[in-house]
This record gives structure tokens, C-alpha cells and sequence, in this order.
């Protein structure tokens, strides 16, 4: 990135501009970006073009005013974290699933960052970790109602979440190899494309808060505290793009269709 694209990308988080890169701007980076960029699906739902790109996701997310799937927000943050002078590699991951099993190798992408010490660091999973994730094995890691932990999981390793000492949910396991974009091409051309990606079930936009999450999916929308209590309502669709635009900041001029019972937009 050139020095107007790192101001501009700054700008969107609401970021100063950083002299070091450090520990404490780390984590500043990742919140920052937490709260200010939505982990949406909506361009499968709207059919608008998706390439693996950090120039394409640099002009939807920064230029635009958007946000994305896992691939578009970590691979557009490594760039970032890159530029200012971050030793970053991409990793590939594998969501925990309900049964006990794990998507496929490349279902997302996580990030790792080297400094004085070793950061796990994601901005594109949706109800996660806040800050970093210190890189060492089966030290609990305190957040504000929650707790994580990552464990050695045969040769990979596995981010487990606790929320209010309750039971060690795991979230997704990855491996240490270091990854290029290219490597994440067919698995995002899955969750492009594929009537079988859980991407292209139901439109979702969902954003950190101080105190929580806010998310709409499809016409229901829901704020969930820190600690797991949660309120919801349902959206009329006359207010659909309303909702998106001051609770997310997307904004788009679109004919409103039916389809399963959510709403989908064609360009006018």
C-alpha cells in the first residue's frame, strides 16, 4: 500500500497514524478494525463481482465503505499490517462445526504476527476475539465476560472460547504453514459460487460493538451483550436498506425481490 492508501485505510478505522509497529498499535488495529468494518456476506447475496484481489477489496471495504467474508477483511488487514511494517503471515483454518468435526483446509484465514512475541490475529470470524491472541498453548487469555485458550490439536492448533465460565467451545484450528492469497482461491470460489456455502443461505451483516454485537440476518435483527443476552426483532423489508445503512454503513440504491422468505437486492 502507498501512503494515501494507508491514510484512507487508517481513516476507515478511525485510526491515527502510527509511527512503530508495536504491540499496543496491534491491538488497536485489530479492535479498531473490529468496530468499524461489518463481517457481511452481502455481495453473494446482491451478485455484485468477487475476485480474490487486495485491490478489489481494498476499493469495496476502504473506498466503499463496506465489509466482507473472512478472505476479503484478513487478506485486506495482512496488507495493512504488512505495510506498516508488521512481519505477517497468512494461515489457513478450519471452522469448528457442531458435530465435532471441522470444515475443509482454507475455509478461513487467519493471521499471524511476529513481534518481540507472537500474535494470533483476526478480524473476519465474526463473534470472536477482540484483541490478539497471545501465541503460546493452554494459557487462558481474559477478555472483558470471556475467556480463550489455544491447545495443540494433533499437528494443528486449536482457538477454544469460553463465555462466563462456562463450557470451552472450540472455534476453528489452523496450522503454522505460511499461505499465499492464491492458496485460498478455490475455497473462496466455494463460498462465491456453490449453492452449498452456508455464505449463500441467508444475507448477514454483523458488527462489533463496546458492549456486544450487532447483526442482521436476513429480516432479523439482533444485539447480543458481552455476556449473552440478547434482544431481537424483525425488520419490515421497507426498512431493510434503512437498517444497513445506520446500523452498518452500507449503503446501496437497489430494487428490493423476494426470495426464501429474506430479503435480495438486484441493482435498479
Amino acid at each position: 500500500m502507498n501512503s494515501q492508501h494507508l491514510k484512507a485505510y487508517l481513516k476507515r478505522l478511525r485510526c491515527p497514524p502510527m509511527r512503530d509497529p508495536d504491540k499496543a498499535s496491534l491491538h488497536n488495529l485489530q479492535t479498531s478494525h473490529l468496530f468499524s468494518v461489518p463481517f457481511e456476506n452481502l455481495s453473494i447475496h446482491w451478485a455484485e463481482p468477487m475476485k480474490l484481489s487486495p485491490e478489489h477489496f481494498f476499493r469495496k471495504i476502504v473506498i466503499e465503505n463496506r465489509g466482507g467474508i473472512c478472505y476479503e477483511n484478513n487478506i485486506l488487514f495482512a496488507n495493512l499490517l504488512r505495510s506498516l511494517g508488521y512481519k505477517t503471515d497468512l494461515l489457513s483454518a478450519q471452522v469448528a462445526q457442531e458435530d465435532g468435526t471441522f470444515t475443509p483446509e482454507f475455509d478461513h484465514v487467519v493471521l499471524l504476527v511476529y513481534l518481540e512475541e507472537t500474535w494470533l490475529v483476526d478480524v473476519g470470524f465474526g463473534d470472536s476475539f477482540r484483541v490478539p491472541l497471545l501465541f503460546k498453548t493452554g494459557s487462558v487469555q481474559e477478555e472483558r465476560g470471556r475467556s480463550y485458550r489455544i491447545d495443540r490439536h494433533g499437528n494443528a492448533y486449536l482457538v477454544r472460547q469460553n463465555i462466563l465460565n462456562q463450557k470451552w467451545n472450540p472455534l476453528f484450528k489452523f496450522t503454522l504453514k505460511p499461505r499465499e492469497i492464491s492458496d485460498f482461491q478455490n475455497m473462496f470460489e466455494f463460498h462465491r459460487d456453490s449453492p452449498a456455502s452456508h455464505f449463500r443461505k441467508t444475507p448477514l451483516a454483523t458488527l462489533a460493538t463496546p458492549d456486544g454485537r450487532k447483526t442482521l440476518t436476513g429480516c432479523t435483527f439482533a444485539y447480543t451483550s458481552l455476556h449473552g443476552q440478547r434482544r431481537e426483532c424483525i425488520i419490515d423489508s421497507t426498512v431493510y436498506l434503512d437498517v444497513l445503512d445506520s446500523e452498518f454503513g452500507i449503503r446501496r440504491t437497489a430494487v428490493q425481490v423476494k426470495k426464501n422468505g429474506y430479503p435480495t437486492f438486484t441493482s435498479d
